[in-house]
């Protein structure tokens, strides 16, 4: 699934010369996927666990859910974004994926790119729908 997106983001920045660009943009992908589906996980056990034995915080009226939230998603990208930076981002496995996808017929880029792009979109809707029901 992941190869699938950083070849998608090789596909889509290849054809303006930009193919290296696609390494970074991969990896960030990457980590806002993993952060995305971290996050719908802990929407749905929130809602089926029992709520009394949530850390309920004090309300000082300086913090808002908003603001709490994306601090928490910072800390998250933080943390995870150098491990995916590791495993995505090095330049010998990067390589290795572009050389794939090149090596594949122009339908198969197609269809390689367009399954990165449905993972990436699938994602987001199922962290939406995550949220809404909490």
């Amino acid at each position: 699934m992941f190869d699938k997106l950083i070849c998608n983001q090789y596909a889509e920045l290849k054809v303006r010369n930009k193919g290296d660009s696609a390494r970074t943009n991969g990896v960030v992908l990457i980590t806002v996927m993993i952060i995305l589906l971290l996050t719908s996980v802990f929407a749905i056990v929130i809602k089926f666990i029992n709520k009394t034995h949530i850390i309920q915080l004090p309300n000082t009226g300086k913090l808002s859910g908003k603001l709490v939230g994306g601090i928490i998603a910072l800390l998250l990208f933080i943390i995870i974004y150098p491990i995916v930076q590791s495993i995505y981002g090095n330049t010998d496995r990067f390589k290795e994926i572009t050389a794939k996808f090149d090596n594949c017929k122009l339908d198969e880029q197609q269809q390689i790119s367009k399954e990165g792009f449905v993972w990436f979109i699938g994602t987001i809707v199922i962290s939406v729908i995550s949220i809404l029901i909490l």
